[in-house]
């Protein structure tokens, strides 16, 4: 398979480096970067980060970025075993699946690899695994996306959610946070139940919708949707895989285009790339909302770099700001 392939020759360099060799390397460290999944939008700006890091530090680190091509825990399990092998210098890894993943982080912790995760956590029985959680909560994004909402139209409306995939733990706790804070009131799991009519927020028929990180198929669900249900009130998109082809999306609004720019129907999408808070300028979104995976690839290096010099361990978690893009500050909003 690629991704095996992949694997082999980055490691073949690693298995190079003897004890001696390394020591004369000057505390030369190699970290693993490892998403749920390696092309997308979320993943190459933390790749970024993690290389912006790499550039800093002149030498000191090496950043390698590796993972699955699809959101396949056995895969990404594989592959992290496959590094603790190796005797890396530390992982920073955003769990697939979180059960699945604390089984091969505990051989992590018996080789005195150091293990960060980034954009999803352990569960809390086996959070001991790891040394600390960089970034935030997916269920916080989807409470922050859902008070935008709220703000927008606060006597409620008709609403659609896509995501991308239905198995993805991150995206279903997004779905869940986002329900619950405007149902007004929690549920007991992900993705939380449909909204029925709670604070005058109804869900249509057919929604979600799930664009199994194609952006093409996003795109044209949401055409789809607009044009079957020209009454929608929002549209909420918890990834940002939805405008990861702007023309397309652009395309997909269609004649919905002046409701989303006066105000009728609030479109609200994940993500805050270049590409995306130029949609926001031209007015094809409310807001963007994210939360720096950029930010979280940069720090996991310098974090596991501290941990690697002996330096005092970092809080857990170690907080990244999610950033809410509007068109009152979209020229001033960080995008990656």
């Amino acid at each position: 398979m690629m991704w095996l392939k992949t694997v082999v020759l980055i490691l073949a360099g690693l298995a190079c480096l003897s004890p001696q060799s390394a020591a004369a390397e000057a505390r030369k460290y190699v970290f693993a970067l490892v998403p749920a999944r390696i092309d997308t939008p979320e993943g190459g700006a933390a790749r970024d980060g993690c290389r912006k890091a790499e550039a800093e530090l002149k030498g000191a680190v090496q950043c390698v970025y590796v993972g699955p091509a699809g959101r396949t825990a056995g895969e990404q399990t594989t592959m992290v075993a496959d590094l603790i092998a190796r005797k890396i210098d530390g992982i920073a890894v955003s769990p697939v699946d979180a059960p699945a993943m604390s089984a091969v982080l505990a051989g992590a912790k018996r080789a005195l690899v150091p293990v960060l995760t980034w954009e999803r956590d352990l569960l809390d029985r086996d959070r001991a695994l790891r040394v600390s959680f960089v970034g935030t909560h997916p269920y916080d994004l989807g409470v922050i996306m859902a008070r935008q909402l709220a703000a927008m139209k606060p006597s409620g409306g008709t609403l659609c959610i896509q995501s991308a995939v239905p198995q993805s733990p991150v995206l279903a706790e997004r779905m869940q946070g986002l329900r619950d804070t405007l149902a007004g009131g929690p549920s007991k799991a992900a993705p939380g139940p449909r909204l029925t009519g709670q604070r005058g927020w109804t869900e249509v028929a057919g929604c979600p919708v799930f664009g199994y990180d194609d952006a093409r198929l996003a795109a044209d669900e949401v055409g789809g949707i607009l044009e079957a249900t020209p009454e929608l009130d929002a549209f909420v998109s918890l990834s940002a895989v939805t405008q990861a082809q702007p023309e397309a999306f652009r395309a997909a609004l269609g004649a919905q285009a002046p409701r989303i720019r006066s105000g009728g129907l609030a479109m609200i999408v994940a993500g805050t790339t270049r590409a995306q808070i130029a949609l926001l300028q031209e007015g094809l979104s409310r807001a963007q909302v994210a939360d720096r995976p950029f930010e979280a690839g940069y720090r996991a290096m310098l974090i596991l770099k501290d941990i690697r010099d002996g330096k005092k361990p970092p809080s857990d978690p170690v907080p990244i700001e999610i950033d809410v893009c509007t068109a009152h500050n979209a020229a001033a909003c960080p995008a990656r």
